[in-house]
């Protein structure tokens, strides 16, 4: 059998699609095979395919609880400075919880638009925990927003946005 974009290398090989004879240069890996280039252009995942509404449903739910949540992290740690085990143990779950939350609100979809949704989710939840700090506790925006605790910030990023990929 002859490949049928390069007709003078003989192969085994067909297209798992439409039959049509491939050689090892033209095979495009899919997950159910292999297939020719045509049969094997990808089609996105449902996974991986999102629409303007799951983005604006993504962006509502990721902000709101970013703004909550910041809001109960400068409560909850009562203006505390301090690097403790209970502000990474906080952080973590803040970023968690936003990264699900996200999720579930698209029907469990992943990618890169919703990883920024959720970074930026994970920033303004630093924001508003800085501002809430800055406001109960009498200290300067700049004193709150430069604390130890932005590593607990990070630790929350690297997690939201690690989970949505």
């Amino acid at each position: 059998m002859q490949c049928a974009t390069h007709p003078n290398v003989e192969t085994n090989l067909a297209c798992g699609r439409c039959g049509k004879a491939i050689c090892p240069q033209c095979l495009v890996y899919a997950p159910v095979g292999v297939r020719c280039r045509e049969c094997g252009k990808g089609v996105r995942l449902p996974t991986y395919r999102l629409d303007p509404q799951h983005l604006l449903m993504a962006s509502a739910v990721g902000l709101g609880l970013g703004a909550g949540l910041g809001a109960l992290w400068a409560v909850l740690l009562r203006g505390s400075f301090g690097l403790s085990f209970f502000s990474l143990l906080l952080a973590v779950g803040i970023g968690w919880g936003i990264a699900e939350a996200i999720s579930r609100s698209v029907n469990k979809k992943r990618g890169p638009p919703l990883q920024v949704i959720a970074g930026a989710s994970v920033v303004v939840s630093y924001v508003a925990r800085s501002v809430m700090v800055a406001a109960l506790y009498n200290y300067t925006f700049v004193d709150a927003f430069l604390s130890i605790a932005i590593a607990g910030a990070a630790l929350a990023l690297v997690i939201a946005v690690s989970m949505l990929k």
